[in-house]
């Protein structure tokens, strides 16, 4: 599991034993390897639009944060037994959410990374769900969802999240499954 830092200077990886590297992306030499956990990553990490903070999530059913200009852990939060399994995670821009995928769920779960908790969860009606982006005002999550046996195409959901609801569905009339969702600036 690797991911690149907004500014494209960094590329952070995850290894099975619960390591990670922080590689400086122009030389390819190693800035910072941290111990994140004993337990196995289950997603990538991922960078605050920032880039001073790092959140990895653990199949012990922990998110842990790194604050990389201090090179310590930040936080370590329980992530409730619902959630299972967490695939996909993306920082809201403002870095004060996370957004929370876990495999075979209907639900995006959003963590307040201040408080530690699961502040909202969003019921998207299926399972299947691949991709996430925030509007670059964080007023806004697009979730992109797969096709099933009972809905043939894939779904791109705009969730206001103020409101906690689908502010626009868009649909692929052309059948197949939606793997992840993008935003230009």
């Amino acid at each position: 599991n690797i991911t690149w830092s907004s500014d494209s200077k960094s590329v952070a990886t995850a290894a099975s034993d619960g390591t990670s590297n922080i590689i400086d992306a122009e030389s390819g030499e190693v800035v910072r390897q941290i111990q994140a956990s004993r337990s196995r990553h289950s997603a990538k990490p991922v960078f605050s639009s920032d880039g001073t903070l790092m959140a990895y999530s653990c199949r012990d059913n922990t998110l842990r944060i790194w604050d990389l200009v201090k090179c310590q852990q930040f936080s370590v939060i329980s992530i409730p037994k619902t959630i299972t399994h967490i695939t996909r995670m993306k920082w809201s821009p403002d870095a004060t959410r996370i957004a929370l995928l876990a495999y075979e769920s209907s639900h995006v779960s959003i963590l307040d990374v201040k408080s530690g908790v699961i502040a909202k969860n969003l019921d998207c009606g299926f399972t299947r769900l691949y991709g996430l982006a925030w509007s670059p005002d964080s007023k806004k999550l697009y979730v992109a969802q797969g096709a099933s046996i009972k809905r043939k195409n894939g779904i791109i959901q705009a969730w206001d999240m103020a409101a906690s609801k689908v502010e626009v569905s868009l649909s692929d009339k052309k059948g197949g499954s939606n793997y992840g969702v993008m935003l230009t600036p």
